[in-house]
């Protein structure tokens, strides 16, 4: 290719024109020579070489070491403080207060105003709810709750209670119609002649039912001498029941009932016993209200 300035060779360097419109520009030649000569230094920078490698390197010693003597160590500056202070450290072995820890919500206010005991906290796997359980894990769990045992122990008190107080009641309504019932038939029965009575009391009684010294006496049925028999000198004699001395004045005026006579066996004291064994006994006797 010709130009008007004349013909110019091709070579691999395009960047800086060996002839150009006007001249050669000095400047930019000189420029393009630093920057070449720059690039060359770098490069034999870069290159090491490979006997450094090897045992023949000389050893450069320390600014602050000195030919033939020994080495100055070499102190460095202690690290600054940090800008924020760290918190102290805790031991891991250090003792917890048993207040601060809150086994589970339901455990909050234990013993007082807690839940109810959890069932599970006690066995081998514990309670899957953990401190979200709503039950307490102090207390302990039992099949019947004190309180509820205590309830039911009342309630069976209480209904004994009432049980035994309706038997009452009706022992002492059914004793009060037996009294009533017997002083209305008193009342209400005409009076009994006594000549049949002192007839009877004349007569001797039988070996078996007279005691000893109240009626079989050796004087004989009239009685010792100026002894006028107006009245009857005891209650009527019963068959099967035996005399005795509580028995006088009966029903009025005689002893408290016997508890024996009935029984099997009788009366242990016979004829010397001062309870009356006409009367009947009962366990818990009532007062006769008119």
């Amino acid at each position: 290719m010709e130009l008007a300035g004349g013909p110019r060779e091709e070579d691999g360097d395009t960047d800086t024109p060996k002839t150009a419109m006007g001249g050669i520009m000095v400047d930019a030649l000189n420029s393009k020579l630093q920057q070449l000569q720059e690039e060359m230094w770098n490069s034999e920078a870069r290159m090491v070489p490979v006997q450094m490698f090897g045992n023949d390197f000389a050893k450069v010693p320390l600014p602050g070491q000195r030919q033939g003597s020994e080495p100055i160590p070499v102190l460095l500056p202690p690290p600054l403080p940090h800008a924020m202070q760290r918190p102290p450290k805790q031991s891991r072995l250090r003792p917890i207060g048993k207040a601060s820890v809150v086994i589970s919500r339901g455990s909050v206010g234990h013993p007082k105003t807690c839940a109810a005991a959890c069932k599970y906290v006690k066995r081998k796997g514990g309670c899957r709810d953990g401190a979200d359980c709503l039950l307490c894990h102090e207390c302990f769990w039992t099949k019947s709750p004190p309180q509820e045992a205590e309830k039911k122990e009342n309630q069976a008190a209480q209904a004994e209670a009432e049980v035994q107080g309706s038997r009452q009641s009706t022992k002492a309504e059914e004793t009060m119609e037996t009294l009533t019932a017997k002083f209305r038939r008193l009342l209400t029965e005409p009076e009994v002649p006594l000549a049949p009575q002192l007839q009877h009391l004349q007569q001797d009684p039988p070996a078996e039912l007279a005691p000893p010294g109240l009626l079989a006496c050796p004087l004989g049925p009239q009685g010792p001498p100026g002894l006028h028999l107006g009245m009857p000198m005891g209650p009527p004699i019963m068959p099967g029941v035996p005399l005795n001395l509580g028995s006088l004045g009966h029903p009025f005026s005689c002893g408290p009932a016997c508890k024996y006579v009935l029984k099997p066996r009788g009366c242990k004291d016979g004829g010397m016993c001062d309870h009356c064994h006409l009367c009947r006994w009962i366990r818990h006797p009532q007062t006769l209200k008119l």
